[in-house]
């Protein structure tokens, strides 16, 4: 702990954010399975964009897959090029990607602020639950929120200094940005500057802006793949890609990802752990100080968060790019009264309420544990003592008008979190991840020329972790066509669907388990073929 205040005293701001982001990103990003369905859609169109040789069109299972665009996939393939096919490789860049948007948090801090805020912004931004647990996984927001994140700073630092030649850049990034997920990579961060000069009576700067030429950029990064696809497409881009995949999932719930007006404030509360107790001081705090820069980063989060919030299909990773702008506001916070030893009152309720929740998550886990009888729980009730042991320590430090400390405890203490909870409990979950298992066992058993299907359901992992192409099978009829032929075939199928077809002859069965699927909850599932394998 001491080592990290001297390190901060010595060390350039810049060298320190590496470190610590490359510490809490990178270890173990191989250690677990990729999870259905978001990291083995984006990791098996990759995957196939490799194989095929075009990076133009995304292709998953064989199908044109207009989900998304196409950048995530190109860094995604580029690093199986560079590692091989894996869970480390599809998730490295997104890794990666974590430690540049850690270096932009504290750069722009820097730039509003000072170097020390930006410092702090940056380690609170990098120590976030949801932070931590994004930039390890294989999810377009890894990229998206780097690209918004730097249009941004652009814009601010073009602002400052007067030079508005920057805002070229902040043109270029959000059209990156509209190739990592649409539309919204440019929505975002224009809307945040418009309502900014709006709030804080700015709007004379508009014709600073150079939305003209700005435009002509932002079109000139985006054109020649939009002109691609749309031709390879033959017209489903407009209705798959704009209509279902954003008009339609803003204004009805998709895949049963649905919730209130209020949904993402508990996955605020959560996800900026351990850090969000504090955030009404940051807030009050900055309001009274620095009335534009707490005008330009409540504009930039609230905008995040009420797009979203209005947004009938919602999920918890959408609105991680609120993050950077809050972990700023605590940035400036932190720094300033940091060396105050007196003025703690916020900070000693923000530390009592953290300590409280994660006790009793403790509690629960061992609870879990005791009356479960899992070794897989074990691991996790050590992971949660440790966590209890850090926020109660960073309380006690604080009370000893230890501040520096206390914060030192929180992020080294978080950082070291991470890595047990992605080395040593996290991978204990592999053993109920049943899907996988039987997906690879049907890859070592099919041969080239065996085909695999799936029967009343489909999940990408099938095909990443098989290695093939998964037909897809959806009623008896469908299956009784296939066992008339005489080449072998494997099926995918659960115990629920095999039950209503167990009258069929010629289906023997190669592999059964039970377990759990992240999509379809607990599963049991069975491997059938037409030949037997005894």
């Amino acid at each position: 702990m001491k080592k990290l205040l001297s390190l901060s005293n010595k060390t350039p701001g810049w060298l320190l954010v590496i470190l610590l982001s490359t510490a809490a990103f990178l270890p173990y990003l191989g250690s677990g399975s990729l999870w259905d369905r978001d990291e083995t859609n984006y990791a098996l169109v990759a995957k196939e964009m490799l194989a095929s040789g075009n990076w133009s069109v995304p292709y998953r299972n064989g199908e044109l897959f207009l989900h998304k665009p196409v950048f995530t996939y190109w860094f995604i393939a580029a690093a199986y090029k560079l590692f091989g096919v894996s869970e480390f490789s599809a998730r490295f860049f997104s890794a990666v990607f974590g430690v540049f948007t850690s270096l932009l948090v504290y750069r722009l801090g820097t730039i509003m602020f000072n170097r020390s805020a930006g410092l702090f912004g940056s380690l609170i931004f990098i120590t976030s639950l949801m932070v931590a647990f994004i930039f390890r996984a294989s999810l377009t927001d890894s990229y998206l929120v780097f690209f918004i994140t730097a249009s941004l700073l652009f814009f601010r630092y073009a602002q400052k200094t007067g030079k508005w030649k920057y805002l070229y850049a902040t043109y270029g990034m959000m059209g990156l940005a509209v190739l990592v997920k649409g539309p919204i990579g440019a929505l975002l961060p224009m809307g945040t500057i418009f309502i900014y000069l709006l709030v804080s009576k700015q709007l004379y700067l508009l014709k600073e802006l150079k939305l003209i030429k700005g435009g002509l950029i932002l079109l000139l990064v985006v054109t020649p793949w939009l002109s691609t696809i749309v031709q390879a497409s033959e017209g489903k881009f407009w209705s798959e890609f704009i209509l279902k995949h954003h008009v339609h999932r803003f204004l009805q719930p998709m895949e049963g990802h649905g919730g209130s007006f209020w949904y993402y404030l508990p996955v605020i509360i959560v996800g900026f752990f351990p850090w969000a107790s504090f955030l009404p001081g940051s807030l009050f705090h900055l309001y009274r100080t620095d009335r534009d820069s707490f005008t330009f980063l409540i504009c930039w989060s609230g905008l995040v968060f009420l797009f979203f919030s209005l947004g009938a299909t919602k999920l918890p990773h959408y609105i991680l790019p609120l993050f950077p702008p809050l972990a700023l506001l605590l940035g400036v916070y932190w720094n300033d009264w940091i060396g105050e030893p007196s003025r703690k009152r916020w900070e000693e309720k923000g530390f009592l309420l953290m300590v409280t929740i994660v006790t009793v998550l403790c509690l629960g886990t061992f609870l879990l544990y005791v009356y479960s009888y899992s070794m897989a729980s074990y691991k996790f009730v050590v992971t949660m003592g440790l966590l209890n042991l850090v926020v109660i320590g960073g309380y006690w430090l604080l009370t000893q008008n230890r501040n520096k400390a206390s914060f030192s405890l929180l992020v080294t203490g978080m950082v070291i979190f991470y890595g047990v909870l992605a080395g040593y409990a996290v991978p204990q979950v592999e053993s109920s991840r049943i899907m996988v298992k039987i997906a690879k066992k049907a890859g070592q058993l099919a041969g080239q020329k065996d085909k695999l299907y799936a029967y009343g359901f489909f999940e990408p992992g099938l095909a990443f972790y098989s290695g093939q192409s998964i037909g897809r099978l959806s009623s008896p009829p469908e299956l009784k066509l296939i066992l008339n032929r005489p080449e072998r075939f494997f099926v995918f199928i659960r115990k629920q669907d095999f039950d209503a077809i167990k009258g069929f002859k010629n289906l023997y069965k190669i592999v059964e388990g039970q377990g759990i699927n992240e999509v379809k909850g607990e599963m049991h599932l069975l491997l059938l073929s037409n030949h037997s394998l005894s």
